[in-house]
């Protein structure tokens, strides 16, 4: 059996020598090509590494209906447009409001050489949705860098004692709160107008360029709208990535599908590189829990300053740990819905809402997977839509996993929750050494927050995950109960670490192993959280 390895090898492959003319009869009975055969067939990175080519090269190879669908001829060049980003998402993603459009809207794109992105999505889905998606995709990079800029220069500043401080009663020194109560608001400001504000300063809209199809088609001239869906192929063609807005009804419109399907027989190693699929529930997933710690960040701070508890924070991180339970359950169920969904894809299951269209879809992709060979050449339709099946249910679910990981969100998304919410409690501590705090004890200051962000809180969530997914068909009273379970378990797994890190802490005040065995324990607990999520992601 060809392995993943093998095929992900083989992308930078020269294309398969030609296939000698079969018999037409024995070809029509022929089933699909499986991804997974032997040495015999084709792999399917070096199909689709091959298409690619050939259309690039205008190979004489080639039907001509095939270059007339997949690429702009002489004279149509000027149809390839895209719409800037800071368009797109501009005015909280008012553009997916409705889809509906007019020759205004066609003028917020403009001719393009090729595309960063194809945006592929379903108008019945809520345009709030797909604005979170899309800004999480490609805002959060701008807001990582920014917040962390703030927590380096106020953790500085705090360190040298020139923030604000507050007296805690159990603590000897003055505690500062301008990092915990600021970093998390900029963060959002940064992930939802950082993109608005840098192209305000260049004042001209710049990249990246993306379809969308409101606005890079003509909505009103029915000609010229005709002849842009005609040409889809060829926008897919000449954009670089494809960012499929997954819902539980995206598989299941005839365009999407076909969009799936020119992009999966186009573009060498799209499987995981270039397809990005986006699941809802996964930027939701980010910012409500980022969230949840900050309010639980700001509570503990006010609780500490009014009845001076110093194990205020730990309840309630434990309380915030309690109820992602419910919200990991109930990722678990869409995520089994979703795989189960694409287990059974059929694309003569699609609904269309013309028709008319659903025989020209049908014509347009049974004619990739011919010219991409994931059948026979002279295969019919019938099975070459097949083959369109099995190549959906394989390559798209790979694409799904890679993107989501272990309940829609993998280690480094964590990471997001984790250190943004708990580090600015770590650095509002530093203030202390202004005030003759022990660099020591600082330094372990540090290390209970990143044990926490590191370690323990993403090691929860990987095991509140794994025990999520099971049990799924429980419902009323049992599902209660089993919820509560879980629930339990997670708070005990919490509270044994704050014990442990309570011993490694007590013990590291005058200890120099000790210090080390705590910054040792760090890293391990760091190091166990990100395996549990590599074997837990590697075995969906």
């Amino acid at each position: 059996t060809t392995s993943d390895t093998a095929v992900d090898d083989a992308l930078g492959a020269p294309a398969q020598a030609e296939i000698e003319p079969q018999d037409p009869l024995e070809d029509s009975k022929q089933e699909p090509r499986s991804l997974s055969q032997g040495n015999s067939q084709l792999s399917a990175a070096s199909v689709y590494s091959s298409l690619f080519a050939r259309v690039r090269s205008r190979s004489g190879s080639l039907e001509p209906r095939v270059l007339d669908m997949l690429c702009f001829e002489d004279g149509q060049e000027v149809m390839l447009r895209g719409s800037s980003l800071a368009t797109v998402l501009g005015g909280t993603g008012h553009i997916f409001a409705t889809s509906t459009g007019s020759g205004a809207t066609y003028g917020l794109s403009q001719c393009v050489s090729e595309l960063d992105a194809f945006i592929s999505h379903n108008w019945c889905v809520p345009r709030y949705k797909k604005y979170i998606a899309l800004i999480v995709h490609f805002n959060l990079q701008i807001a990582l860098c920014t917040t962390s800029a703030f927590l380096v220069a106020c953790g500085s500043v705090s360190g040298a004692g020139l923030l604000p401080t507050v007296e805690v009663g159990w603590s000897p020194y003055r505690r500062g709160f301008v990092c915990k109560a600021l970093c998390v608001p900029l963060f959002f400001l940064s992930l939802f107008f950082g993109r608005t504000l840098v192209g305000a300063a260049r004042r001209a809209p710049r990249g990246p360029f993306v379809f969308l199809d409101k606005t890079c088609i003509h909505q009103v001239d029915e000609d010229l709208k005709r002849e842009g869906i005609d040409k889809l192929g060829a926008f897919i063609f000449h954009s670089k990535s494809m960012i499929a807005l997954y819902s539980d009804v995206y598989l299941k419109r005839l365009w999407t599908a076909y969009e799936v399907a020119s992009f999966l027989a186009l573009h060498p190693g799209s499987r995981i590189s270039r397809l990005k699929v986006i699941p809802f529930v996964m930027p939701a997933t980010i910012l409500l829990g980022l969230l949840s710690v900050y309010l639980a960040t700001l509570a503990t701070a006010a609780l500490e300053v009014a009845v001076g508890f110093r194990h205020t924070y730990r309840v309630a991180l434990a309380l915030v740990s309690c109820s992602m339970t419910l919200a990991l359950r109930r990722n678990s169920r869409l995520m089994a819905d979703m795989l189960t969904s694409l287990a059974g894809f059929s694309i003569r299951d699609c609904a269309c809402a013309c028709e008319d269209d659903r025989a020209v879809v049908y014509d347009h992709i049974a004619c990739l997977m011919r010219a991409s060979e994931v059948v026979k050449r002279v295969a019919p339709d019938e099975v070459a839509l097949r083959g369109f099946d099995e190549l959906v249910r394989t390559t798209l679910l790979q694409a799904i996993a890679e993107s989501m990981g272990l309940s829609a969100l993998r280690y480094p998304q964590i990471l997001v929750i984790t250190v943004f919410g708990i580090l600015p409690y770590c650095l509002d501590n530093l203030a202390g050494l202004a005030e003759g705090m022990p660099p020591r004890q600082a330094c372990l200051e540090v290390l209970w927050c990143s044990a926490w962000a590191f370690g323990a809180i993403p090691g929860q969530f990987a095991a509140g995950a794994w025990a999520c997914g099971f049990c799924l068909h429980l419902r009323g009273w049992k599902e209660r109960a089993f919820l509560a379970l879980v629930s339990l378990t997670v708070v005990a797994l919490f509270f044994v670490f704050s014990g442990i890190l309570d011993v490694l802490g007590l013990w590291s005040e005058d200890s120099v192993l000790g210090f080390a065995a705590f910054a040792a324990f760090v890293v391990a607990t760091s190091a166990l959280a990100f395996a549990v999520f590599q074997m837990l992601n590697s075995r969906r």
